[in-house]
């Protein structure tokens, strides 16, 4: 049911789920949002466009206007700032916030996509984007070693290797196959060298390490 709104948007869909509102918001891309006692969510840009989802935990909002729901289940779905669902719900989907997204593939492997959907990386184990915009992915045995490792936010690999618990650090210093590296992928311990070290003291001297790359 679509509703021709006055003033206030809200109003119309107010007053169909009266005693039902939970919780209201209003997205930064323009979309309101209501979240009812039943913990369904009634999403609707104007009286066009309307997305009505049930068990719904949580909403959230990419820098570019997608956004993602995800269900009690923690299955999550993405959709794009017009309201169309990029995604099916999987619990291996992501939206993180620069618009890059995660998608399943199926056979528990990975697909990432950028802001302007394009195809990043395919059969991928491991697919993640970090606060700093760089990026970082691990394929499948059979998969392109070209996408195996850190990447800038222009797609420029910074360091290639394929590990799945591959893990930066804060201060952009990393971890890979037991070594620590700097923020500007130079091996520091670890390893490589001959020095196998527990992942915690990696962690703590890593953490410990100023930012060198500018």
């Amino acid at each position: 049911m679509m509703f021709k709104f006055k003033k206030d948007k809200l109003t119309g869909y107010e007053s169909v789920y009266a005693g039902k509102i939970k919780k209201r918001k209003t997205l930064k891309n323009g979309w309101h949002y209501l979240l009812l006692k039943d913990d369904s969510i009634v999403l609707f840009y104007d009286n066009l466009r309307e997305v009505i989802v049930k068990n719904v935990k949580k909403v959230f909002e990419a820098n570019d206007g997608k956004f993602m729901l995800t269900l009690k289940t923690g299955e999550k779905a993405v959709y794009d700032k017009s309201g169309k669902m990029l995604t099916l719900f999987d619990k291996q989907n992501e939206l993180f916030f620069n618009g890059w997204y995660r998608v399943a593939e199926g056979n528990g492997l990975l697909l990432l996509y950028d802001a302007s959907n394009e195809v990043v990386g395919k059969h991928l184990r491991k697919a993640e984007v970090f606060k700093d915009g760089r990026y970082y992915m691990s394929v499948e045995p059979k998969g392109e070693s070209k996408n195996a490792g850190l990447f800038t936010p222009n797609k420029t690999k910074v360091f290639s290797c394929n590990d799945s618990d591959f893990k930066l650090l804060k201060n952009g210093w990393f971890i890979s196959d037991g070594s620590l590296y700097d923020d500007t992928g130079t091996f520091f311990i670890g390893k490589e060298d001959g020095i196998e070290l527990p992942l915690v003291y990696l962690i703590f001297i890593g953490f410990l390490m100023p930012k060198i790359r500018l």
